[in-house]
């Protein structure tokens, strides 16, 4: 009896010294912070951007605009989605990229230098028309007074009073247009309207002014070409 009571106070005792024992807590520490990489605006790396408006004139290559604009090709063919000097087109506007506020004026281009009639002439010399040396249509206002070759796609046309009028942008209000009076008609073969309308032509004229707008007044078909 006694051997079990001692047995018995023996275990009590273990138990009570285990449970007054001090528990360590674990720890578990937070993970390392890793910062976001500093951003650095565009305009840091490259400088300010500008945009320079530019018509493509006849012989434009994307080489000379590089150097004109004191720019890379591979930045005018990113900004503008060209692949080479084929996407070129006469007339077409492209956005240059530079590193300065003002723009450089566009180059002047080549003028058309008129055909000299033979003294004595009894009918207009037929002029041949080159894409090259031709402007487009919608910088005819700064020919007003010249003789000049201007070029561009016929988008509408209208006959008033036996006059017909080719048009170049639809409304056509203060914008190119070709005029053959009522009495050329007769020069040419057939209807000009089913001739010329919906293609590309050049023409070469005096560049004059009516209904606030600049015009070129045709009356010999040989002083007009037909592209497309």
């Amino acid at each position: 009896m006694r051997y079990w009571l001692r047995v018995s106070l023996l275990i009590v005792a273990v138990v009570a010294a285990g449970c007054g024992g001090t528990v360590q807590p674990t720890t578990t520490p937070y993970p390392t912070y890793t910062p976001y990489p500093t951003y650095t605006p565009l305009s840091m790396v490259r400088g300010p951007i500008w945009l320079c408006r530019h018509v493509v004139q006849p012989g434009d290559t994307l080489k000379d605009l590089a150097a004109y604009y004191q720019t890379t090709v591979k930045t005018i063919q990113q900004e503008n989605n060209l692949q080479s000097d084929a996407d070129l087109r006469v007339g077409d506007v492209i956005h240059i990229p530079v590193g300065r506020m003002d723009c450089p004026p566009t180059p002047t281009p080549r003028r058309v230098i008129p055909t000299p009639q033979p003294t004595g002439a009894t009918r207009p010399t037929t002029v041949a028309l080159q894409e090259q040396d031709c402007f487009p249509w919608d910088t005819a206002n700064t020919y007003l007074g010249q003789m000049v070759c201007i070029g561009g796609w016929v988008v509408s046309s209208e006959e008033v009073d036996g006059t017909v009028y080719l048009y170049f942008k639809t409304p056509p209000e203060g914008n190119f247009r070709v005029v053959i009076p009522a009495d050329a008609r007769g020069n040419f073969p057939g209807d000009p309207r089913q001739f010329y309308n919906g293609r590309h032509i050049l023409v070469r004229g005096r560049m004059e002014s009516a209904f606030n707008a600049p015009l070129i007044v045709l009356r010999n078909p040989g002083n007009v070409r037909v592209l497309e």
